[in-house]
């Protein structure tokens, strides 16, 4: 990252110059300007985004954003700036920029071409408060052209696009004009206004372009802005997706990336560390980005409901390839490219020991061809000492040394690779015998001569039964030359009863005359460690880090699953918002360590009392959310549930020498009576939790009751 330059410097008037005295003066000032400058830029962290309006537009959506992760961070300052897709790419690669967010596209592009630190969440729109599921494109011409009605019209038409590297304002267009059978060299010149994606529908209400491809719902923005009159243009190729709101003319593709620069590494952390910062920047970015809710003024501005764990990008990807489009306009269908943007860590905490293991195994797997041709040189020689010539002994005395030296040289290679601490294996395909090194069987906890005679049924029987399927897949996939090697993740059984991951690779080595396989070679690697950081990075965006209970994002995704299962069933299920009575008093009087004692202590009696299928989450500072499903008898299963939390919570808790006390108020919602969607529960929920504090406390209220017909408490419970 280039420095950002802040602070002051000195400004000399010719007309009154300085004696020596001043001028030692303002050297001075200028040293502790710069040195400030040079601090200030030692914590300052550049947000690109990317913009397909105008940069004012885009600056004004995203900069309370910027702000919110300064002030989530605690140190570094957030500084935005709004990028076309080719300054994006220059910046990555002058390293001016250290968390980008950008079109899907763009991410591929640029994860084939600059090397990415990490890809950190995917954002998540929102249209009038509902959740989007990605985005598309949209192609439109004047509603007044009467020879434009389809896709089929566009061959040999002027278009009208912002960026080939656009994803919905070109890549998607073409994918939908290929599916037809329309290939991008049947169409007219193709004129890129780079810029905003307004500068296309300048172009083709103008008359300029015939047809215009743009992202979905630039349209409907501009009408909403005036700047567009509603029913000028037309939309082709229109698609009919209820519960997507705009325009669109393509299929939906995953919503923008966010990921780090590779230059935001140790070096700018162990700076920002200065600062009494933690070093982890790209995970608490990430965990910040995560726990942003719809409400907060950064979302509202942005127009999106957050963000949530990376998307699979995987159809981006499938696209380039498809339409061969960069990066894959001069590579195979799989290259190296694609093994580095899917493993990037592993292939880091390999290196180039991985490379030379790889080179290492073809070189044995050579060796071995030339090994066994000496031996069969070798076995026709000795059918030869009948002759007693002198010319043949000689020979075969060559040949035994021949044969020593490649011995040796088999030897050297394979203390190489057990020096590298690799585990490899070479598969005789037609015998199905493999050869696995001494670190393979130490790997599951064996030696290697406890293991022989050694199959490829000893190696099926250490793979987990889940993985088994996926990998025997990738390997048939090879051995019918659809892929140019085998590779695939899955864990090892242990000897320890553990499982561990690891990534397997391997290629084929020798062909029979009619090109079947004979062998292969391959090896593996220890990726647990990957494995389980990326296991964290879900329970961060998922779990309460101080109760370890769900937090609102979770039950949230859990109760859209049990209202989908209650539609398909006809059954009932309640959701239940509890906030705990005289909770800040605890706080005050006692800190706020024993008031966490008390959140955590309330949220594992609420577990314990609840059913096994039911659920309790912390959705706020002491507040919490039940989910209780097949709540079919309100009477005989539901209310004496509840009087049971209400006693669990009201029990005395020990702290030190204290013994506090806390009661609750709960808010009782009941699908379908008092709400059909998540949104209606929840707010019916929310205000029969506040009728019930209004009626005294340590209580719960269902929703939509009058209060005179409210259950009674009785008065030992309040």
């Amino acid at each position: 990252m280039s420095p950002r330059w802040s602070g002051c410097a000195p400004v000399l008037r010719p007309a009154c110059l300085p004696g020596p005295a001043g001028l030692l003066r303002a050297a001075i000032l200028l040293l502790f300007c710069l040195a400030a400058g040079t601090a200030s830029a030692a914590q300052t962290l550049a947000l690109a985004v990317a913009t397909y309006r105008p940069p004012e537009h885009s600056l004004q959506q995203w900069q309370p954003l910027a702000d919110y992760l300064t002030e989530k961070l605690n140190g570094p300052q957030v500084v935005l700036v709004a990028l076309s897709h080719d300054e994006i790419r220059d910046r990555l690669a002058r390293q001016t920029v250290d968390v980008v967010i950008t079109e899907a596209s763009d991410y591929v592009m640029l994860r084939n071409r600059n090397p990415l630190t990490a890809l950190l969440a995917t954002r998540v729109p929102q249209y009038q408060g509902k959740r989007m599921i990605g985005s598309g494109g949209v192609i439109f011409a004047r509603s007044a052209r009467d020879d434009i009605g389809g896709l089929a019209q566009l061959p040999g038409k002027r278009i009208a696009a912002v960026h080939p590297a656009s994803l919905g304002g070109y890549q998607a267009q073409l994918m939908s004009l290929a599916q037809e059978g329309i290939a991008r060299e049947a169409l007219g010149p193709v004129r890129f206004v780079g810029g905003a994606h307004d500068q296309v529908v300048d172009a083709v209400l103008a008359g300029e372009a015939d047809v215009g491809f743009a992202r979905s719902g630039l349209l409907e923005a501009l009408i909403a802005e005036g700047r567009l009159e509603a029913g000028a243009l037309k939309v082709l190729n229109a698609q009919d997706l209820p519960s997507y709101p705009y325009a669109l003319s393509t299929r939906l593709y995953p919503e923008w990336p966010v990921f780090a620069a590779a230059h935001l590494k140790p070096e700018l952390a162990r700076r920002i560390a200065a600062a009494h910062l933690k070093p982890e920047l790209a995970r608490r970015i990430a965990a910040a980005l995560m726990t942003l809710e719809p409400d907060q003024a950064a979302a509202v501005a942005a127009g999106i409901a957050g963000f949530e764990p990376a998307a699979d990008y995987s159809p981006v990807e499938n696209l380039l390839r498809s339409l061969r489009l960069p990066p894959y306009d001069l590579t195979p269908a799989f290259s190296l490219a694609d093994v580095w943007a899917r493993h990037r860590t592993a292939i880091l905490l390999g290196g180039a020991s991985i490379i030379a293991i790889a080179g290492l195994a073809l070189a044995l797997g050579r060796i071995n061809v030339r090994l066994r041709a000496e031996k069969l040189t070798l076995e026709q020689a000795r059918q030869a000492l009948s002759l007693s010539d002198k010319r043949n002994r000689e020979t075969l005395t060559t040949l035994a040394q021949t044969l020593a030296e490649l011995e040796s040289e088999r030897t050297r290679l394979d203390n190489i690779i057990w020096g590298t601490g690799a585990c490899s294996w070479e598969w005789d395909i037609a015998t199905a015998t493999v050869r696995m090194n001494e670190r393979w069987a130490n790997f599951v906890g064996h030696r290697l001569d406890e293991l022989l005679p050694t199959t490829i049924e000893t190696w099926r029987r250490f793979v987990h039964p889940e993985d088994l399927i996926r990998a025997e897949a990738a390997l048939r996939r090879h051995l019918d030359g659809d892929i140019d090697h085998y590779e695939c993740e899955y864990r090892l059984h242990r000897r320890d009863g553990s499982w561990r991951w690891v990534l397997d690779r391997g290629r084929i080595v020798e062909r029979d005359r009619a090109g079947k396989p004979l062998r292969m070679v391959g090896t593996h690697t220890d990726i647990q460690r990957l494995k389980e950081q990326e296991s964290a990075l879900h329970s961060l965006a998922h779990l309460d880090p101080l109760t370890q209970l769900p937090n609102r994002r979770l039950f949230s995704d859990r109760l859209r699953h049990a209202l989908a299962r209650a539609v398909r069933g006809g059954a009932r299920l309640a959701v239940c918002f509890i906030d705990l009575d005289a909770f800040k008093p605890i706080n005050d009087r006692l800190g706020h360590d024993a008031g966490d004692r008390v959140l955590i202590e309330i949220g594992e009696r609420l577990r314990r009392t609840l059913r096994g299928a039911d659920s309790v989450a912390r959705i706020g500072g002491d507040e919490f959310a039940l989910l209780i499903e097949d709540a079919a008898d309100v009477g005989e299963d539901l209310l004496p549930l509840l009087e049971r939390c209400l006693s669990a919570i009201s029990q005395p808790i020990a702290i030190g020498e204290h013994r506090v006390v806390v009661s609750a108020s709960i808010g009782v919602a009941l699908f379908p009576q008092h709400g059909d969607d998540e949104e209606a529960l929840v707010h019916a929920a929310d205000k029969a939790m506040y009728a019930a504090k209004a009626l005294g406390k340590n209580r719960y209220c269902l929703a939509a009751q009058p209060p005179s017909e409210l259950p009674a408490r009785p008065p030992e419970a309040g």
